[in-house]
């Protein structure tokens, strides 16, 4: 994420390259933030919700579309695993 005057512009990477794929929408300090994502499915109000707190990354559609959504991304877990000896 990166921040400018008024938005956090996002940015994700594929194949080792960095796209800006939108803003955060939405976020609450230490609960949530939601950023949209132009990249992921084409014509759709389509954004990510990171709960911060599980760090559970779901899939979530902003807004109604005259477009049919048939499946959405799966969700993701941003945690990674500890291993104690």
């Amino acid at each position: 994420m990166e921040k400018g005057d008024n938005d956090i512009r996002v940015f994700k990477r594929v194949s080792g390259e960095f796209m800006n794929v939108g803003k955060v929408v939405g976020q609450k300090p230490g609960s949530f933030s939601l950023w949209e994502d132009k990249h992921t499915l084409k014509g759709l109000d389509f954004a990510w919700h990171l709960d911060k707190i599980t760090g559970v990354l779901n899939p979530f559609i902003l807004s109604s579309s005259w477009k049919k959504v048939t499946s959405l991304p799966k969700p993701l877990n941003c945690r990674s695993e500890s291993f104690w000896y």
